[in-house]
């Protein structure tokens, strides 16, 4: 096994300070890796890591001219997709607990299948994490004041869940690759992601799908964005009665009818009519009238 830690490597980062003329990046290349309590600033890209079963925890990237952390793995998609890509998930890259702050492009751009992405932060780069393979797991990520996207990822299936997502110009695009359509924050091709329980906040757009097909969206709070959700395919915005949807800052009422079709009086912690999302016909069906109303 391999180790890089307590690396501090930059041109004007103090003490500890280890010099390379010139500076490109910190390079590992290697597999069955932990790298940890590394910091890395005024590169081209902070951290390049190519490899599988490697622990990245606890590091700074900070101030690079390119990516914070630039992530990939030479394994291809069938060596280890089985056919349920949940199913008993193992990630080879495991990233925790690491920040990635004013990075000229991605605060981390990841290019690798099974990858777990978990109680990171990302802020102040242009894009907060980007992501180039399937089978990731973004789960509890603070992302925030990212100048442009606080999330991208450009493939699919993925799990997006328990991050807050919070004063980006846009929170978040699913789908193709690059031109951005300029007025979607979500944007989802097709496939199994799944996006729930995350708190999407005072971003300029909120939540958008385009042309996206098998994609299941509830148990979300949407609070104060300029534009909250965007839909022009067949987006799943609920997952039924009683299990419900997502909840809204902009429809909170009324609720005095209950059930499956809303048509027996009394209050049943839903909004009585559904939320209509802007771009098709799509509906969250199923509004709560409270933050986290699922958790009630």
């Amino acid at each position: 096994d391999n180790l890089a830690s307590e690396c501090h490597i930059g041109y004007k980062s103090g003490e500890n300070l280890i010099i390379l003329d010139p500076l490109e990046e910190i390079i590992v290349g290697f597999s069955d890796s932990l790298i940890f309590n590394n910091i890395a600033e005024n590169n081209t890209n902070g951290f390049v890591i190519d490899g599988e079963n490697i622990i990245i925890e606890n590091n700074t990237a900070r101030y690079n001219e390119n990516n914070g952390f630039d992530i990939f793995s030479s394994l291809i998609l069938e060596e280890i997709l089985p056919i349920d890509p949940w199913w008993n998930f193992i990630p080879i890259i495991s990233f925790f607990n690491n920040t990635a702050i004013f990075n000229g492009e991605n605060g981390a751009s990841i290019s690798s299948h099974r990858c777990l992405v978990s109680g990171n932060t990302f802020t102040h780069n242009r894009i907060g994490i980007a992501v180039f393979r399937d089978i990731i797991n973004i789960t509890n990520n603070l992302i925030e004041y990212n100048s442009e996207y606080g999330i991208c990822v450009f493939d699919y299936p993925s799990l997006i869940n328990d991050n807050i997502i919070r004063f980006n110009s846009y929170g978040m695009y699913v789908g193709s690759y690059p031109p951005f359509d300029e007025t979607t924050l979500i944007e989802i091709i097709s496939g199994t992601t799944q996006i729930y329980d995350n708190t999407v906040s005072f971003n300029i757009q909120g939540l958008s799908l385009f042309h996206a097909m098998s994609v299941m969206i509830y148990h979300n709070n949407f609070l104060n964005n300029s534009n909250q959700a965007y839909d022009n395919g067949w987006g799943s915005w609920d997952i039924g009665y009683p299990s419900g949807g997502n909840y809204w800052s902009d429809w909170t009422s009324p609720d005095t009818m209950a059930g499956p079709d809303q048509d027996i009086p009394g209050s049943d912690g839903f909004v009585d009519n559904p939320r209509a999302i802007d771009g098709g016909s799509n509906f969250d069906m199923y509004p709560f009238t409270t933050p986290n109303g699922w958790l009630i």
